[in-house]
């Protein structure tokens, strides 16, 4: 009974979408048909008083400019890359704790247009009492003040945000990951231009430099360099094979529909790898662009091995004040999730996507044997 209330009242909770002004949201269901379905019907409505609110108060959001010291600030973010379901999470968890950086919480994330006047009235202070909840997968708890993926906030400021779309049968799996980054030069300004925005209200408001996280960035790295030719980077490399199955779960997970107003479709092991060569090709064909002292690359078993020693080279290779790493505390409850079963279809091709990177030393042969 508890479980069949909780999936209803999950129908009413219109997630991130709220967070779109009313005149963007209307235009982002007239491109999609009005194409919500039946049930899913009380999320929408939710979601377009959440805009109308959202309107209504944007213009109240304050105004600002970043002085000197801000803008020296803003211009060195650090970005955590690397495939989902790769421990991005994990890195991106533990190093909010050293308080090096500001980072975007969830608040911020569902409202990048008001989020500045939502903290100044103090509604952070009151969704710090509601509860965190915590993810099946891993046991990790998130709440309303938790590190968030920007890519959410990118996809409410930009009308190209297809990864997130509401709208999951308007799109194959494929087309929606290479969206804000594919061959469209007006995608890709979006892009920029969204993160351009919302990474200056962030310094504004933390006066610290930025961290950043989601997968879906380790595609972007030349947009990302074009608005930040100084950012610095974290990979996280996982093995392929755990990798995958970890992804493939996850997709096929009827929770992930959190935010959608139709039903999911089932995404094939065919375009899990698609997405995952695509965005391996494009991060090599990438990372030369950046400067070597600003990237790390490291590996998920390491991470989770031996956190002191993988955080304490990230501190010496961004020069993190002494002391930072220390703070840092592992949440005894989070679990490595693991799903052992992988094709062997799967894991052929996985060993012809990952060939490059064995080749550029980034796997050995045994990690993909």
């Amino acid at each position: 009974m508890i479980g069949r209330f909780r999936s209803a009242f999950e129908l009413f909770q219109p997630s991130f979408l709220s967070g779109y002004t009313f005149p963007d949201w209307v235009r982002l269901l007239w491109l999609n048909g009005w194409a919500a379905e039946g049930k899913y019907i009380p999320r929408a409505l939710i979601a377009t008083l959440g805009t109308l609110a959202t309107s209504a108060i944007k213009p109240f959001e304050p105004r600002f400019e970043l002085d000197a010291e801000a803008e020296e600030i803003w211009r060195k973010p650090l970005f955590i890359l690397g495939l989902g379901r790769s421990g991005t999470t994990h890195l991106f968890n533990l190093l909010a704790q050293t308080g090096a950086f500001g980072f975007p919480a969830r608040l911020d994330c569902y409202n990048p247009h008001t989020f500045l006047l939502l903290r100044r009235m103090g509604l952070h202070r009151l969704l710090a009492r509601v509860p965190k909840k915590k993810r099946t997968m891993d046991n990790v708890e998130t709440g309303w003040l938790s590190p968030e993926e920007d890519r959410i906030a990118l996809q409410i400021l930009s009308e190209f945000g297809e990864l997130l779309s509401p709208f999951p049968r308007r799109r194959d799996f494929v087309s929606a990951w290479r969206a804000p980054y594919g061959d469209s030069p007006d995608a890709k300004q979006a892009f920029c231009d969204g993160l351009r925005h919302f990474s200056r209200k962030l310094v504004y408001l933390h006066r610290r430099p930025l961290l950043f996280k989601s997968p879906s960035h380790t595609s972007a790295i030349p947009e990302i360099l074009s608005v930040f030719p100084e950012a610095r980077f974290i990979t996280i490399l996982r093995n392929p094979f755990d990798q995958f199955a970890s992804q493939a779960a996850l997709l096929r997970n009827p929770k992930r529909g959190f935010f959608t107003l139709q039903e999911l479709q089932r995404i094939e092991d065919e375009e899990i790898l698609q997405v995952i060569d695509w965005i391996l090709t494009r991060y090599l064909e990438s990372r030369p662009a950046i400067v070597g002292p600003r990237l790390v690359e490291i590996h998920y078993e390491k991470l989770v091995a031996d956190p002191a020693s993988t955080l304490h080279e990230i501190q010496n290779r961004f020069g993190l004040a002494a002391g930072r790493i220390e703070r840092v505390q592992v949440d005894p409850r989070y679990v490595r999730n693991t799903h052992s079963f992988v094709s062997e279809m799967v894991k052929t091709r996985l060993r012809d996507i990952c060939k490059p990177y064995v080749n550029a030393g980034l796997f050995t042969s045994e990690e993909v044997k």
